[in-house]
């Protein structure tokens, strides 16, 4: 009877340790639940932040392609303007040696 009695005790302790486990496993699953909703939360917060700096990335890349553009016509226009010291009947002249010339060197 002694050693019935030590084995119902046995089963009850085990018994009790396995609730304690079965509850406290609950408590573990609800933890991990919400710190992968905060790492989840936290990758999207990233993500976002990554589109916006390669959005303003290409913002600057645009702005900085028109500004080279812009110098590029600027110093292309200054090559094409004429100098004040030139007078406009010399630069027909010179456009009208150009034309006849053109066919010449063409033949």
């Amino acid at each position: 009877m002694a050693d019935a009695l030590a084995d119902s005790r046995e089963i009850d302790e085990a018994i009790r340790i396995g609730e304690k486990v079965a509850v406290g496993a609950d408590d573990i699953e609800d933890e991990l639940a919400d710190e992968l909703a905060a790492l989840v939360a936290e990758a999207q917060i990233e993500q976002k932040n990554d589109q916006e700096e390669k959005e303003k990335a290409r913002r600057n890349a645009e702005e900085n392609g028109r500004k080279d553009e812009q110098s590029e016509l600027e110093t292309r226009l200054q090559g094409l303007r004429v100098p004040a010291s030139v007078s406009v009947g010399e630069v027909a002249k010179e456009q009208s040696k150009a034309k006849i010339q053109s066919p010449s060197q063409t033949a």
